[in-house]
């Protein structure tokens, strides 16, 4: 039964097993990244529950046939049943061409309902967008794997490192986008986030756009909620100069491990 791998198993070529994410996760853990532990509820595991279903209606009603429900939940207490990011994982995203960014579903903070949230990632592979972003970018077809990875506690801010960014001096900069709280908020478009320049040789800040953060995403019971960002804080920037240093050398290590391909890294 091919239905979880643990992420410090998987690498980059187990694609079709676990998907872009979850196979660039594990990549990533294998190379001394600092990467959340957790596991993959395998397409196997996806085909197996689609399988059992007798109706397209309704799909988050029907059970996860028992056998696998016991390996999701044997693995998830493998992690002491901590909170999780549960995460859609594709075997088309991910990729040079088909980031799926924002298509499929993520549930952040989930103890209680990993089965439904697992599902619930499972089925967004059939939301209008998703086939409608398969269609635009020609994929004939497209599997669904689920990252299950530990929540990193007490959030204060996230963001996402672009080890080299298109809108920079010809690639020679990366790019930090980063805001308070989760980073739910800015995937939802609620909230900008302050945009820092970092020279990729020196390392040096070379530009800062710090945003004015009305609003972010914070750990709730069993789920996230949105609220206000207290107003002293809100045109505050989100990280230091120092913290910017720490990611961007984290940013060239993901870089050199891929042989010089421009990422992008959460």
């Amino acid at each position: 039964m091919d239905w979880i791998h643990s992420l410090s198993k998987l690498r980059s070529k187990d694609v079709e097993t676990a998907g872009g994410k979850g196979a660039n996760l594990g990549e990533l853990m294998s190379a001394g990244l600092p990467v959340p532990n957790g596991f993959v509820v395998t397409t196997a595991a996806y085909e197996v529950f689609m399988a059992s279903l007798k109706s397209k209606n309704d799909l988050l009603q029907f059970p996860i046939p028992r056998a696998l429900a016991t390996a999701i939940e044997n693995a998830h207490h493998q992690l002491h049943n901590a909170p999780v990011a549960v995460r859609s994982s594709a075997t088309a995203e991910d990729q040079p061409d088909t980031s799926f960014a924002g298509q499929h579903d993520t549930c952040l903070n989930v103890q209680n309902n990993l089965l439904d949230a697992i599902k619930t990632c499972w089925l967004s592979r059939s939301t209008e967008r998703a086939i409608a972003y398969r269609q635009q970018h020609g994929i004939a077809n497209s599997r669904m794997a689920v990252v299950v990875q530990t929540m990193v506690p007490d959030v204060l801010a996230s963001g996402v490192l672009f080890t080299s960014a298109v809108s920079c001096r010809e690639q020679d900069d990366m790019l930090v986008n980063a805001a308070w709280g989760l980073g739910q908020a800015v995937v939802d478009g609620k909230v900008t986030p302050d945009a820092i320049r970092v020279d990729k040789q020196s390392l040096e800040i070379v530009q800062r756009e710090t945003a004015i953060k009305t609003v972010m995403t914070v750990l709730d019971d069993n789920t996230t909620r949105q609220e206000a960002v207290p107003k002293e804080q809100q045109d505050k920037p989100v990280l230091t100069d120092e913290l910017v240093k720490v990611l961007a050398k984290l940013g060239q290590q993901v870089e050199d491990h891929y042989t010089g391909t421009p990422m992008d890294v959460e």
